[in-house]
């Protein structure tokens, strides 16, 4: 990964959206395996919880992750790089999409909001935090990713370029290869897997570096190699009722996404 000052104007540049809990770590790792690419991890995220607030004048805490400085780095020229490729959670944006960088391909992320809100309340859970079910509801993130997908396709006048994270688990190879095909990256089947380990979070940005609680298994994953298991009915009676009813709204959202996605050429996955 890399510092924000590295971009290049002649590099493809690929920005990926996603939510919480969508096994978007190993889309970071995959390109990471890539010469002369640049992946970058979450930094309007880190803007969103540790650069200046949206509207207010206030001085930043960490002045180089301000939204002004992220979008400014992202548009900086680097002719040694072929790629660069931004991760990052739609809902940092707090709906100011003239905050993203010019020139990227912007491309989307989903989960089954069942499995993915789910798991974000469960991890809540493991934590000390209070009110799991509220900080659950509250990050999960699917309106925000759904408006920007949105403004993307009818504002930017981008083709949706979305990938299933169901689809990219069971079939990675088919999934990459198409994904890169339509962004203009070359794909490899060297992105397929990787060195586990968490000297990946060093490049991180410094905000985020003690924050790896959550990430345990992708951290230390080789490969798009995750349980597929779906909840049971009993795990999904057994959540809070807010944490149900935000999991009933964002259905329609995700099934519209979802509707457009990559789809494999294996065999046609259901939600």
């Amino acid at each position: 990964m890399a510092s924000v000052n590295d971009v290049s104007r002649g590099s493809m540049r690929v920005a990926l959206w996603t939510y919480p809990r969508t096994r978007s770590l190993p889309v970071e790792f995959c390109m990471g395996t890539q010469k002369r690419t640049a992946v970058y991890h979450e930094l309007y995220y880190t803007s969103y919880l540790f650069g200046d607030e949206i509207g207010e004048d206030e001085e930043d805490e960490w002045p180089e992750y301000s939204y002004s400085a992220v979008k400014a780095g992202l548009e900086t020229c680097d002719p040694d790089l072929s790629v660069v490729f931004v991760k990052d959670m739609a809902f940092s944006l707090q709906g100011n999409f003239n905050l993203v960088p010019r020139g990227f391909k912007h491309t989307f992320l989903i989960r089954n909001p069942e499995k993915a809100i789910a798991s974000l309340y469960k991890a809540f859970c493991g934590t000390e935090s209070r009110h799991p079910e509220e900080r659950a509801v509250e990050m999960s993130g699917v309106q925000e990713l759904y408006e920007f997908y949105v403004h993307v396709t009818n504002k930017l006048k981008q083709p949706p370029i979305i990938v299933d994270s169901d689809d990219l688990v069971r079939f990675p190879a088919q999934i990459l290869r198409k994904y890169c095909g339509r962004v203009g990256i070359k794909y490899s089947d060297s992105m397929l897997t990787w060195n586990k380990g968490s000297e990946k979070v060093a490049k991180w940005p410094e905000p985020l570096r003690d924050a790896t609680f959550m990430h345990e298994d992708a951290l230390y994953s080789s490969g798009f190699d995750y349980n597929l298991t779906s909840l049971s009915a009993s795990d999904i009676a057994s959540l809070p009722p807010i944490v149900k009813t935000c999991i009933e709204s964002c259905k329609p959202l995700y099934r519209e996404m979802w509707l457009n996605r990559i789809k494999p050429d294996t065999v046609e996955t259901e939600i």
